[in-house]
């Protein structure tokens, strides 16, 4: 069990970042790389702002697969990683409120857990000196917080359709950049206007 010894954020109010039905998926590993739990959950199912803050650090990489970071008035730093998907107000910068949908539970990082989750994590600003090793375990705080009865965003009930049992979420795609990138290879000069149109027609 997480020692009740543990840092006051001073922020707040809180409320548990993952709606609906939930469990803890493991225990808290400090010192580690990924200093957190997993909440386990449903494909799709929303995952919510914990407090009131800005929106940072959003993206993708093969570690914590789709990512943000919760900064709330106080400076804390929340953590969520291995989303499925981002909501439509989720973007670096943007001021959220707490129970505001962020993304979708997922399995899009490489923990190796296919079971869709939250990795969830509490840096409070009095350690973030300190790196990784500054972050608190989880558990004890979210055990006090409120739970939403309500989505903060229109989702209906369900969150998403079924997928067999073992399938994950796939990584995202690629992302043309722009189309300097390859017009100066030596592929035909209508190749670009034939897949266009091709992909029009069916």
């Amino acid at each position: 069990e997480p020692s009740p010894l543990t840092t006051v954020l001073g922020g707040g109010p809180y409320v548990f970042p993952v709606f609906g039905v939930w469990s803890y998926a493991d225990s808290f590993s400090a010192g580690s790389s990924r200093p957190g739990i997993d909440i386990a959950g449903s494909l799709g199912q929303p995952v919510v702002a914990c407090a009131n803050g800005t929106v940072v650090d959003l993206g993708y990489d093969k570690a914590d697969g789709n990512h943000l970071r919760l900064l709330d008035a106080s400076g804390n730093q929340f953590v969520y990683a291995d989303l499925s998907a981002f909501s439509s107000v989720a973007a670096n910068g943007v001021q959220v409120k707490a129970g505001q949908v962020l993304g979708f539970l997922g399995a899009t990082g490489a923990a190796g857990i296919d079971t869709a989750h939250l990795h969830f994590e509490i840096r409070p600003v009095s350690g973030l000196y300190l790196g990784v090793a500054g972050a608190v375990d989880p558990r004890i705080y979210l055990h006090r917080w409120t739970h939403e009865q309500d989505l903060k965003f229109p989702i209906e009930a369900g969150y998403a359709a079924a997928v067999p049992r073992g399938a994950t979420v796939p990584e995202p795609g690629a992302l043309l950049l722009g189309y300097s990138d390859i017009s100066t290879g030596n592929a035909r000069p209508l190749l670009m206007q034939t897949l266009v149109t091709s992909r029009a027609v069916r």
